[in-house]
């Protein structure tokens, strides 16, 4: 089957379009619902707006089902599309960088997936989306869209896996449990509470803030509790649903990831498109001996995870070298890493607690309260953070590959392969200069924008050596 000839999509694309559609514009909806309801409300203006909309919905979803083709000429995937102005988009199939397959419920249903085609140019989103297509079409497509580095044309899937990580129920809860992912939660949380107003009257809100203050500190406490019981619950259950069947398979040109319950998602990634691979160590993770691993590559990822990809899910930090040795051997190289000079740590302690203390002070100036002097409490927390970020932060050359290790909340050791390196990048502040220190960012190619992987407060003379070891390679590579 070569797809010379136009192909639509399954016609389940048309009802995944409407509910897509229907997501969007469900702010408009609820606003037309409840805005004027009358005795008469179904046959009001509002009911027909709502009518309308939905109608044009549905057709307009129709119709673009029908204008929209996809097939294969000329070495390169091309895609009809629009209604008024007929538009064409042509990949040649060296620019694709990755082929992700996923499947939501209504798509395996029906026996779908949804093809995403992924490019170094692709932006914050794939260069191409097929949202409905057969298991089999897939496949043909990633057999002649995938090309090996010689750029043979060779099927990367035609191989089977010479072998294959499964993570197991153990491993998945550790990983759901120390997961993080509570933080995003809280977020979500507090963007929500803070549009509460414009659902419920102001004098509701401030009954309740009142009797919250009237009540007990151990109410106070068992409320807090409860809400970040219930959080850390719901990270579980997302992490489950995301992680759920997590596979990992290699073979001799490529990675293939399986993950997730409701949503399927398949990544493939080719081996010569990976940049770098992050170790990252939570701090819900850390003191007990896990880590996540990372991987980056010139295409793929998503927004979720900050366009890199979940290489693994949980492992111990103490089994990375041998699982990298199994996986990606060209980045199994153990290290020991050099700190960050000693003249570094006042600066790295004043980041985050000088702000605070200035903020601080007009507090315990003005402020009668007897407590006052607790706004002190966030000045020491972020001089301890600072300290931390210090004693985590490090660097090392090790054979052809650079080791650079920071930390915000969680530590993350990158190791970079020297000849991933699209540009190494120095910056010394006035202040910085004083104590003979500057920040050295090193430059990869990975999703839409590249990554920056940064060593803060560097000693000058170490400085030199990085800066030696990329003139050189740079310098071979123009032999």
């Amino acid at each position: 089957m070569m797809m010379s000839h136009k192909e639509r999509l399954h016609p389940i694309a048309v009802v995944l379009s409407f509910g897509k559609s229907l997501k969007e514009m469900l702010i408009p909806l609820i606003f037309f619902l409840f805005v004027n309801v009358g005795e008469r409300a179904f046959f009001s203006l509002n009911s027909l707006a709502i009518v309308g909309v939905f109608l044009y919905i549905i057709i307009s979803g129709i119709v673009q089902w029908m204008m929209f083709h996809y097939y294969i000429e000329n070495e390169e995937l091309r895609i009809e599309y629009g209604v008024f102005v007929k538009k064409r988009r042509y990949i040649p199939k060296d620019r694709i960088q990755s082929i992700n397959i996923s499947s939501g419920l209504l798509q395996r249903m029906f026996g779908l997936v949804r093809v995403q085609i992924e490019t170094a140019g692709g932006f914050d989103k794939a260069e191409a989306e097929l949202a409905a297509v057969t298991k089999e079409k897939a496949a043909v497509l990633q057999e002649l869209l995938l090309v090996t580095p010689n750029n043979e044309g060779e099927a990367l899937t035609a191989e089977k896996p010479k072998k294959i990580w499964k993570l197991s129920t153990k491993e998945l809860f550790l990983a759901s449990a120390t997961s993080g992912g509570a933080g995003v939660i809280f977020s979500f949380i507090a963007a929500f509470l803070s549009q509460f107003d414009q659902f419920i009257p102001a004098k509701y809100v401030s009954l309740f803030i009142e009797r919250a203050l009237a009540s007990s500190i151990a109410f106070i406490a068992f409320f807090i509790f409860i809400a970040a019981l219930l959080t850390w619950l719901f990270s579980i259950a997302g992490t489950i649903l995301k992680f759920g069947g997590f596979t990992l398979s290699k073979n001799e040109k490529e990675l293939q990831i399986k993950s997730g319950i409701l949503e399927q998602k398949q990544l493939t990634i080719p081996l010569h498109r990976i940049q770098a691979v992050r170790i990252v160590e939570g701090i819900l993770r850390q003191p007990f001996g896990f880590a996540a691993l990372y991987v980056e590559s010139a295409g793929g990822g998503g927004k979720e995870e900050n366009y890199s990809t979940v290489l693994y899910p949980l492992i111990r930090k103490k089994d990375v070298y041998s699982f990298l040795q199994e996986v990606l051997p060209e980045y199994a190289h153990e290290a020991n890493l050099y700190n960050l000079p000693r003249r570094a740590m006042i600066r790295y302690m004043l980041r985050f607690s000088l702000p605070l203390f200035i903020i601080a002070v007009p507090v315990i100036i003005f402020v009668s309260h007897p407590y006052r002097w607790l706004a002190l409490l966030p000045v020491i927390g972020g001089a301890l953070l600072g300290y931390v970020q210090y004693k985590s932060a490090g660097w090392q050359l090790v054979s052809s590959h650079l080791y650079v290790s920071a930390r915000k909340l969680a530590k993350t050791t990158a190791i970079v392969k020297k000849q991933r390196v699209q540009a190494l990048e120095s910056k010394q502040s006035y202040f910085q200069k004083r104590k003979k220190l500057l920040t050295v960012s090193v430059f990869i190619m990975s999703s839409f924008s590249g990554r920056a992987f940064h060593i803060v407060d560097l000693g000058e003379e170490n400085a030199d050596d990085l800066a030696n070891w990329f003139s050189y390679q740079t310098k071979k590579l123009s032999l």
